[in-house]
Order: structure tokens, then C-alpha cells, then sequence
């Protein structure tokens, strides 16, 4: 077994994980800027407050996700988790 290779291979599929994850989370919240300002009769000075809303509620739901596997309730008993 090649130590090295295995740890670049973990290094790699982390670093691709992470990025997804990003480039997901920006495809998403582009998306929902869109469909807001498509929307006919749309107030366009909302989309600031209307971003923000969008934005704390899937920090929200993805902090719970988070907190619900092991890792997660690990970091928050050392509290260690990021905020």
C-alpha cells in the first residue's frame, strides 16, 4: 500500500468535496437571484433583504444538518464548531 498516494487521494476528494460544494452553493443562490428578478411585478429594491433571508435560512438548515452527524456533535461538545 502506498501511504502517500492514499493520503493524496484523501487530500484530493476533500478538496473536490469542498469546491462542489461552493460552485453548488453559488449555482443555487445565483438561481434564486434570477427567479426573483424574473418574477413580473417584483420589487427589484428587495433583492438585498430577500438575498439575506435566503442566505440565513440555508445557513440554518445546512447548520443542522451538520450538527447531526457524529463529527458535527463532536466539534460542538469540544465547541470547536464555526460560527
Amino acid at each position: 500500500m502506498d501511504f502517500g498516494k492514499l493520503m493524496q487521494t484523501q487530500i484530493d476528494s476533500s478538496n473536490y468535496t469542498r469546491w462542489k460544494s461552493a460552485y453548488d452553493t453559488y449555482k443555487e443562490l445565483a438561481g434564486f437571484i434570477t427567479r426573483k428578478l424574473d418574477t413580473p411585478g417584483y420589487n427589484k429594491l428587495d433583492i438585498g433583504a430577500d438575498i439575506m433571508k435566503h442566505m440565513v435560512t440555508e445557513i440554518k438548515k445546512y447548520e443542522e444538518l451538520m450538527n447531526r452527524t457524529e463529527m458535527g456533535k463532536t466539534m460542538k461538545e469540544l465547541g470547536t464548531e464555526w460560527k
